[in-house]
């Protein structure tokens, strides 16, 4: 399965082979408790995934994420969906696995992480994922092709204001 997610992936155009340092891959729960992994990815990203206890994930990185990630400044810790929902953004990995699940917003079920410049997409069902990332994805689209470059970007003293 981890196998058939990453091609996906990789059909999507997810896993941009010219970005090698970027820990771009597939996620997925075993019975065990262990994650497999597809391609070999840091133990931070495994670690991370596992501490949000979620089944499966996808770190993905494109064209409409590397826009974004221009965007964001230092002090911007959330995106306003076109759907209504927030997408946080995290410093990076390590950040996400010690805040883990409780704090880490479960929905939308992801977030950007700057350092990584990545966006993590999980979801406690393995079916569901790919669709998650795909919905996700298309959220982010939405942004970077609108003509309407005043996104709503949340910092840290809108959040705590909420």
């Amino acid at each position: 399965m981890t196998k058939f997610l990453y091609g996906k992936g990789v059909a999507n155009g997810w896993f941009d082979i010219n970005l090698p340092k970027r820990p771009l891959g597939v996620l997925l729960r075993q019975s065990n408790g262990t994650y497999s992994v597809e391609p070999d990815l840091p133990e931070t990203s495994v670690r991370t995934v596992a501490k949000l206890g979620v089944q499966a994930a996808f770190a993905i990185a494109t064209d409409c994420t590397e826009a974004i990630f221009d965007v964001i400044g230092d002090e911007d810790h959330g995106i306003m969906l076109g759907d209504g929902m927030e997408l946080q953004v995290v410093d990076c990995m390590a950040n996400l696995m010690r805040i883990g699940l409780a704090q880490a917003r479960r929905f939308p079920y992801a977030a950007l992480i700057r350092n990584e410049r990545i966006l993590l997409v999980w979801h406690d069902e393995v079916d569901k994922v790919l669709q998650q990332a795909v919905a996700t994805e298309e959220e982010l689209m939405k942004l970077v092709s609108s003509d309407n470059r005043d996104w709503c970007m949340l910092s840290a003293s809108q959040q705590s204001a909420d």
